[in-house]
């Protein structure tokens, strides 16, 4: 979907635009995560984001 959005052709040039890599296993773990309590975390889970 956000491929066509933003006029992609191939799904891969979106995602090289848009994702970056990351070693950081904990970050991975809570992206996967079906907590929503979790979504609120910073990138170093220490505490929540404020808007």
């Amino acid at each position: 979907m956000v491929q066509r959005v933003m006029g992609h052709e191939r799904s891969s040039t979106t995602l090289d635009l848009y994702t970056r890599r990351t070693n950081n296993s904990d970050r991975i773990l809570r992206a996967l995560d079906d907590d929503p309590a979790d979504d609120d975390a910073d990138d170093d889970g220490d505490a929540p984001r404020t808007a």
